[in-house]
């Protein structure tokens, strides 16, 4: 093979990507998907401790969707599990960068209630969460990372 014709052949290659790329369109998932985990975090509220894990994460172009269970040992017929969707106004790292305020809705399998999500991502690695049951808000904070 010429050099000339290896150098067409990668001009051609990343035409090709950068065509595909394109052709994405905002609900698909860019490559991102799965990038974000989420550590399990705790808050109290009085005496009983809440423990929140955020499973299966998925960044999408406009969102991150998840499955939430939240775990309350001294009241265990308390525990919830669902869905997450918080809206993304930006690409993931602006937002993580110029620290911009999330917002979203959690829904509960449980009981079919839905529950207000606000949450920032740091940059460093934090994460706050603070989630709005109706009854009480809980706040959380725990650390995050990028795959």
């Amino acid at each position: 093979m010429s050099p000339h014709r290896s150098t067409v052949i990668a001009r051609s290659l990343r035409v090709g990507v950068c065509l595909l790329l394109l052709s994405v369109t905002p609900s698909m998932s860019l490559d991102l998907a799965d990038t974000l985990s989420i550590d399990r975090c705790k808050t109290r509220i009085g005496l009983a401790r809440v423990v929140l894990e955020v499973t299966g994460v998925k960044v999408l172009a406009d969102r991150i969707e998840a499955d939430y269970r939240i775990k309350i040992p001294l009241l265990p017929l308390l525990n919830d599990r669902g869905s997450l969707r918080i809206d993304l106004p930006g690409p993931l790292d602006e937002v993580i960068r110029d620290q911009v305020p999330l917002v979203g809705l959690g829904n509960s399998v449980e009981d079919g209630r839905q529950h207000r999500i606000n949450a920032a991502l740091r940059p460093g690695g934090q994460l706050e969460i603070q989630v709005d049951t109706g009854d009480r808000v809980l706040d959380f904070r725990t650390g995050y990372r990028l795959r």
